[in-house]
């Protein structure tokens, strides 16, 4: 399981956890304040309900930390599975294997935040300082090209 499916559950968890103590106490509150016949023995069952619900939580809490059986995750970055790159940001290269290469400044802007820097190189476009990704290295990347 990933990471962040890891954390999700896990803040689902303490969601449902904090869902119920709030309803329970909320329940002990209403029946506490209203004025009613209850006599010492259902506040003493209402108490020990309570205190079970809490121990039954946090068990349960304990119990998914147990999992955990020490070894390190290995997290390896997914390709992106096949993002088209705008055709705007190609601009014709003379110089590399590619023919075609894309502007990190462009992609950047239309939302391409994780490039892959093994496919980066650096370059004067119109005399600024640019980084470029080769279509053929982007394609063997996982991303798609037109």
């Amino acid at each position: 399981m990933s990471p962040c499916n890891e954390r999700l559950r896990s803040l689902r968890h303490r969601f449902v956890a904090l869902i119920a103590v709030s309803a329970m106490t909320l329940g002990i509150f209403v029946a506490s304040a209203a004025p009613s016949r209850a006599d010492s023995d259902s506040r003493k069952l209402m108490t020990f309900l309570f205190g079970a619900a809490v121990i039954a939580m946090l068990a349960h809490e304990m119990k998914d930390k147990d999992k955990d059986d020490g070894k390190p995750v290995v997290v390896t970055p997914e390709k992106p599975r096949g993002q088209l790159l705008p055709a705007a940001c190609a601009i014709d290269v003379q110089g590399l294997n590619s023919k075609k290469a894309y502007t990190a400044s462009c992609l950047r802007s239309y939302g391409f935040g994780r490039l892959p820097g093994h496919c980066a190189v650096s370059a004067r476009v119109y005399g600024q300082a640019e980084w470029l990704y080769p279509a053929k290295c982007m394609r063997e990347a996982g991303f798609r090209t037109k």
